[in-house]
């Protein structure tokens, strides 16, 4: 998806391919940081769940969609194994 736009955009495949990799690099960081994230995070019990207080978030967040997760883990997959 983003790379075929800019694939269109350069048609140069050197330059594209460089484009693409340093996108890949810079966004590599935020990726281990939310699959770390994902590793410490414990389900609660459903006692715990039951019994919670309900809270309420100082700043509301909007969770990304699964078609954009999805667009994402394909793209870093697609660096990873570029660049191994």
């Amino acid at each position: 998806m983003a790379m075929d736009m800019t694939l269109e955009m350069d048609p140069n495949a050197d330059r594209n391919c460089t484009i693409i990799r340093n996108a890949k690099n810079d966004i590599r960081a935020y990726y281990e940081v939310l699959e770390e994230k994902r590793k410490n995070a414990q389900q609660m019990t459903l006692d715990a769940f039951i019994t919670a207080k309900p809270s309420t978030p100082s700043t509301p967040t909007t969770p990304p969609t699964s078609k954009q997760n999805t667009a994402f883990r394909q793209l870093f997959k697609t660096s990873v194994n570029h660049n191994e």
